[in-house]
């Protein structure tokens, strides 16, 4: 496909098509504030209009369906040459780095959906609490509560995929929850240790249990 910097006008680093040898921060001096930017990686112009090509909910690549095409077009435009072992390792998402500025992208121009993703994420462990702790005897009570869980995962789910446009890679939805939780302030391993306290030793089993899908 053929693009022209006009395509890019609606993105949320203006004219970051066009972006060069420059220095980032003195075009987007937005991009100072946030410690996530502010990391010493490797051709940081080029991972920059990457992220932006790739990410931005405005980018004109969302018309290419197919994730890994547009990867490659988004090195592409970016200024990569293709297939190395660093943009395998920008396609991967395998560097902490790098996966930490595309949640930092996708949260300030998706700040409502991000908003979502902490009410939903909260409110998952909340009925997981419940169906651990509460008197859950009733079969229809405790059905309620796992239908919840479920509709609940979905949004989850759902919302994961609009914040990194489809690109449920699991390094860096692993990131994105991460950061959820460091949000929440309710980090799973947290909440474990605070109803052990109490004495509800089975959430631990369970939280470990959610841990580990997350990561399968």
């Amino acid at each position: 496909m053929d693009f022209i910097a006009k395509d890019f006008d609606g993105l949320l680093l203006p004219d970051i098509y066009n972006l060069q040898q420059e220095d980032a921060f003195e075009k987007y001096p937005v991009l100072k504030k946030y410690s996530e930017f502010n990391k010493e990686i490797e051709d940081f112009n080029k991972v920059l209009k990457y992220i932006s090509f790739m990410y931005d909910s405005h980018s004109p690549l969302l018309n290419i369906e197919y994730i890994p095409t547009r990867k490659s077009e988004a090195l592409f435009l970016a200024g990569f040459d293709i297939e190395n072992e660093y943009t395998n390792t920008i396609i991967q998402c395998s560097d902490e780095s790098i996966a930490s500025m595309i949640i930092k992208y996708v949260r300030l121009q998706k700040n409502p959906v991000f908003a979502k993703l902490i009410i939903f994420t909260e409110s998952f462990y909340k009925q997981g609490q419940k169906l651990l702790t509460d008197d859950v005897s009733n079969k229809e009570k405790t059905k309620d509560f796992i239908n919840n869980m479920d509709e609940l995962e979905q949004k989850i789910t759902n919302a994961t995929s609009i914040l990194l446009n489809q690109d449920m890679n699991k390094r860096l939805s692993d990131t994105l929850y991460e950061v959820v939780e460091e949000e929440l302030n309710l980090r799973p391993e947290l909440m474990s240790k605070m109803l052990r306290e109490e004495g509800k030793e089975e959430t631990n089993k369970y939280l470990k249990n959610e841990k580990r899908k997350r990561k399968s």
